[in-house]
């Protein structure tokens, strides 16, 4: 099961090391399968030069992988940066659903760190997604954004929708900053 902590935004790395460190120092290190956050590239302009930077894909959270999830929870109330478990109902805490966990699989992989996709828009502005984590979100993208090379998605995550921006490399027909996408995506095969 997987489940989400609340931290300290910015103090993301601070507070896996804390949670690591308590977990070892009463030997429970096996109750923890992982602990991490999601990152993704993205390229950014400094004095005139393109670099390829990384940032936290949700600020301020921790996903914690574990199938041990009431004894864990008693170790985590030392943390002191951790602000809550979300899905906390008076004493019931709610893993993330099935459908959930691999769509943070399919965005970030094994490494928890997100590429940037490859997208070719064709005419009629249909959609091929050749690379990346968008390869498996075909018909999630609302809006692309050409001048700033960035592609709306959005997707059902803790029973909300929610609209996330993914950097993106786009090829083919160029003639308009914003398209809107109805749904019309495809992914290129081979």
């Amino acid at each position: 099961m997987m489940y989400v902590i609340q931290v300290e935004t910015g103090q993301e790395a601070v507070t896996i090391k804390l949670i690591e460190e308590i977990f070892r120092m009463g030997n429970e290190g096996a109750l923890i399968e992982e602990v991490f956050f999601p990152q993704r590239e993205r390229t950014m302009k400094y004095e005139g030069s393109w670099k390829k930077v990384t940032e936290k894909l949700f600020p301020g959270y921790l996903f914690l992988k574990t199938s041990h999830m009431e004894e864990a929870r008693i170790l985590l109330r030392r943390v002191p940066r951790l602000t809550k478990l979300l899905g906390v109902d008076e004493d019931a805490i709610y893993p993330l659903s099935k459908e959930e966990i691999d769509l943070i699989y399919s965005l970030c992989g094994k490494e928890h760190l997100a590429q940037i996709s490859d997208i070719e828009i064709k005419e009629g502005n249909k959609v091929n997604i050749l690379s990346g984590p968008l390869k498996n979100l075909e018909g999630k993208i609302v809006k692309i954004n050409l001048h700033k090379r960035v592609a709306l998605v959005r997707v059902r995550f803790m029973k909300n929708d929610v609209t996330s921006t993914w950097e993106s490399r786009f090829w083919g027909k160029k003639k308009k900053k914003n398209r809107k996408i109805n749904g019309e995506c495809s992914q290129k095969n081979g």
